[in-house]
Formats: C-alpha cells, structure tokens, sequence
C-alpha cells in the first residue's frame, strides 16, 4: 500500500485544528456540551447551577450567539423543554428575560426502543434531528501545563 503525504499532512491538520477550539462562552460561563442539529446548526449546552439549562444558538442575520433559558428545571435524562430567549446582564450577574414572543424553541430527547436518547431541536414550525450531544474537554490540564498563547 501505498502513502500519500498530502492526505497525512492534511489529516493532521485538521485533526490539530479541531483540538484547537475555543468552548463558547455562554453568559458567565462556558458551554458544557455541544451538538450538531439538521446538517449544521451549532447547538451549545450549559447547565446552571439552578438547573435549568441554557443553550446557544448562532444568530443567522447577526452572527452572534443568541442564549435560551429553559422555561423551568431539566430532567436528568434532557426531556423536551421549551426555551425562552435571555441575555446576560454583567451589572447584576443574572440572565434577563427578553420579551419575544415569537420565538418557539424546544430542544431536548426521548428515549428510543433501543434506550437511547433521541435529540431534537424545534425552531418554531421546523424540527431538526440533532446528533451525539457531546462533552467539552477540561481545560484544567492545558491551563496548568500547555503553551502560552
């Protein structure tokens, strides 16, 4: 069999590159776990101290990302919630409430016959199959011992 440097070298680097991601910050915190919802919506995952849930989606007209609270306290297992939209406000260290009725989400999952979760995100009218929700690395070992940046 023959090897082909450039497939190698390319498979590298995009192995580098995908370690070299940032974890978004979500309020005051970083997101604890991520998916991917239909073919590229980028959902982040931060569970509160008060257990609720708050998510991260990327705005597609701002490009920023848009936080969600959810409506109440989530199920060790993330069944369906409904979300409401918030911002962190740095004065009081709280996330706000916004006043936008016309957002609808609901993400969460359900087991399947094979007990396992099942992930879905509904943006209003429209659902999205989501994939492996996925933990974010701990930073602890790379803050302590890894190159500065």
């Amino acid at each position: 069999m023959k090897h082909n440097p450039l497939l190698f070298l390319s498979l590298l680097f995009t192995t580098g590159v995908s370690y070299a991601a940032e974890i978004p910050v979500l309020g005051d915190g970083k997101a604890e776990s991520h998916q991917v919802c239909g073919k590229s919506i980028d959902v982040q995952i931060r569970k509160l101290s008060d257990n609720f849930l708050l998510i991260g989606l990327v705005n597609n007209k701002t490009q920023s990302r848009d936080l969600f609270r959810s409506q109440e306290p989530v199920s060790v297992d993330l069944k369906y919630t409904k979300f409401i939209p918030v911002h962190f406000d740095n004065l009081s260290k709280n996330f706000i409430e916004e006043e936008k009725p016309e957002i609808e989400i609901v993400w969460g999952s359900a087991m399947n016959d094979k007990k396992e979760p099942n992930y879905t995100l509904a943006l209003g009218p429209e659902v999205y199959d989501c994939g492996l929700l996925q933990k974010w690395p701990h930073e602890a070992a790379n803050i302590l011992y890894g190159e500065a940046k």
